[in-house]
């Protein structure tokens, strides 16, 4: 079929790649390929900010939902987020160890950005982040996200 002028809105879609758009740093947006497993997508995003391959991170949509797309590692992308879609890059820190209860969600976009575009992500990101111990209060120490060497030196 032609993908002419007289291609219907829906036949042009379907020729343009799937990707999305995540923020992080100081206010950059990256444009990354959704037609690709989630684990792809994880690593490129650790690549762009900087973050040891070891470290967790994770997508909250301009809504503030948590994307929780370390859930469907090997599912493609476009399966898990919506198309065409913004999301914030999140690291995920642990707090004493790998237990599960103790996860705080870190944005990787500035803080000024977040205050000033999204201040009420900014102001629920400690409600997301699962900081309670076996007795509901707040633990000390915890395992930060570990950036490689800056390669703009």
């Amino acid at each position: 079929m032609s993908k002419g002028a007289n291609a219907t809105i829906k036949e042009r879609d379907a020729a343009v790649p799937a990707f999305i758009v995540v923020r992080h740093g100081e206010d950059e947006k990256t444009i990354l390929n959704a037609d690709c497993r989630v684990v792809m997508l994880l690593d490129a995003i650790k690549d762009r900010c900087r973050l040891d391959r070891e470290a967790e991170v994770d997508l909250v949509d301009e809504k503030g939902k948590l994307m929780a797309v370390g859930d469907s590692m090997n599912r493609y992308v476009y399966e898990v987020l919506e198309d065409r879609s913004t999301f914030i890059a999140l690291a995920i820190e642990k707090e004493n160890g790998e237990d599960e209860e103790s996860k705080k969600f870190v944005p990787l976009l500035s803080a000024k950005t977040m205050q000033v575009e999204y201040p009420t992500i900014y102001a629920n990101l400690e409600t997301l982040s699962k900081n309670k111990g076996k007795n509901g209060k707040g633990q000390k120490g915890r395992k930060g996200v570990t950036r490689r060497n800056s390669r703009l030196k």
